[in-house]
């Protein structure tokens, strides 16, 4: 996913805001023992929250791929941040909420 460093730095800045450190470009090696990489991770305190972007082309997939890799490396709070804004048909939002990953469309979140 290609996301400008604008649009990265403006997630960063409202994570830092909460509270969070974050870590940009993350890899973690997961007890599969594949190396996953992450575009954000947040930490606060014991609080670990991995951050991927979507354009929403097949956000499913998307879903689905956070979803594993998080699970690999043991992350239980996943977020999917929507880069291009898109209807979400209710049958992917269920998967989303179904495998706990926040979805975040980045115009409504980046404009707080």
């Amino acid at each position: 996913m290609v996301i400008s460093q604008m649009e990265l730095n403006k997630v960063k800045e409202l994570l830092i805001k909460q509270g969070f450190k974050v870590e940009e470009n993350r890899s973690l090696r997961g007890s599969s023992g594949i190396e996953h990489s992450f575009p954000l991770l947040a930490l606060r305190g014991s609080n670990k929250i991995a951050i991927e972007f979507s354009e929403g082309l097949n956000l499913e997939r998307d879903i689905v791929s956070l979803y594993v890799r998080c699970m690999d490396v043991g992350i239980r709070e996943r977020m999917l941040i929507l880069v291009k804004k898109s209807r979400i048909d209710d049958d992917t939002l269920k998967l989303a909420s179904k495998l706990e990953i926040k979805l975040v469309d980045l115009s409504d979140w980046s404009s707080s």
